[in-house]
């Protein structure tokens, strides 16, 4: 155990000082031309992007990753529906195939997400039909198989254990989430949650991911209230927890809805959290534009505010010393989740032709700044 606790960290310590071997990683043209990952590393911090099997049939999309990306985040692959769509039926397929291509290319990995208390769709029907006094052992037996299957991989970077606990619309003391797990145990399934994934592999970093923290308004509050007593609280009870992923799924105009973002507040809650003993990781960066879409800027026009949000966020996070990761969700604007509902958002570092935007100098500038620091 000992040893591959020293294993893992030799090859962090790598990946943060050397270039990747192939290549075509570090060439990304005039506008990023060392990689994001590279500048990133030289601050001491760890980027890369979220990537789901539609990736692969995409060849240059893929080469964004390797110029770019030192960590990949799975999208959907990892999820309990597309894991287990069925009780008797597990699918490893999308999974293996991003771990597989993660082995090859030199990337380390980041599973999202093993629990995620859904009550709508991504909760599959069998689940739902299963009692809530047999749910706990399911929870157990579904996180035990799926860190048995990857464990012994050296590039596993971290486990996203539990995702988002907390949305006060559901109404329940706390502002809880409900869905079939609350259901079953309560609160407590997050620590259930954890102690299983902790028994299931002893040398893991576990991250408890959430969202709408870089909110400074009343949702956003309120979820940070919660997820910071929830924290304490695990640490409390001796729980293995390495790392609190917030997202930061923001928005370009913020001065359309006065109050929403202060990053300065931002920064100063992950700095309280990180008080607590755990690290921060910035897990699901984008900046959606689709009010300015409504509003009928063009995109030349967006990408600048789009621009600006990526750098007056991370100059403010990456001032807090134990933010060691920052994460986009997907590389280019094409494979965005953001275009299911609006078809022209332009929420991310690179364009549908991968080319680099303003967001992409922005972050740049943001990594080089952070290393002068």
């Amino acid at each position: 155990m000992q040893r591959r606790r020293f294993i893992r960290s030799l090859a962090l310590l790598a990946s943060s000082l050397a270039l990747p071997s192939r290549a075509a990683r570090g060439r990304s043209g005039p506008d990023c031309p060392r990689g994001l990952g590279r500048l990133a590393a030289e601050a001491g911090l760890l980027y890369g992007a979220a990537i789901a099997h539609e990736a692969f049939l995409d060849p240059a999309y893929l080469d964004l990753y390797r110029r770019h990306a030192r960590v990949l985040t799975t999208d959907v692959a990892f999820k309990f529906d597309w894991i287990r769509p069925e009780e008797e039926a597990w699918d490893w397929g999308y999974a293996d195939q991003i771990v597989d291509f993660a082995a090859r290319e030199g990337f380390w990995v980041r599973p999202h997400v093993l629990i995620w208390n859904d009550p709508g769709d991504l909760t599959p029907d069998w689940l739902k039909a299963t009692p809530p006094g047999k749910r706990e052992a399911v929870l157990i037996e579904h996180i035990h198989a799926v860190i048995a299957r990857y464990r012994d991989r050296p590039f596993i970077h971290s486990w996203d254990v539990v995702n988002e606990p907390f949305w006060p619309g559901h109404g329940l003391e706390g502002g809880w989430r409900a869905g079939p797990w609350f259901e079953a145990m309560g609160s407590d399934y997050v620590r259930v949650a954890f102690e299983a994934a902790h028994a299931a592999d002893p040398s893991a970093t576990l991250v408890l991911n959430e969202a709408h923290t870089e909110r400074n308004d009343a949702l956003g509050r309120a979820i940070r209230d919660g997820l910071f007593r929830l924290v304490r609280d695990l640490l409390d009870r001796g729980v293995a927890l390495g790392a609190v992923g917030l997202q930061g799924h923001l928005f370009a105009d913020p001065e359309a809805d006065p109050g929403v973002y202060d990053f300065a507040e931002f920064a100063a809650y992950a700095e309280r959290l990180s008080s607590l003993g755990v690290d921060i990781y910035i897990t699901e960066l984008d900046v959606n534009d689709e009010r300015l879409v409504r509003q009928g800027l063009d995109a030349a026009i967006r990408d600048r505010w789009v621009a600006r949000q990526y750098r007056d966020f991370l100059n403010q996070v990456l001032q807090v010393k134990r933010v060691k990761v920052v994460v986009n969700w997907e590389l280019a604007d094409n494979f965005s989740w953001l275009r299911r509902w609006e078809p022209d958002v332009r929420p991310l570092p690179f364009d549908d032709e991968k080319r680099p935007k303003p967001a992409c100098r922005a972050m740049a500038r943001a990594f080089k700044g952070a290393a002068r620091r």
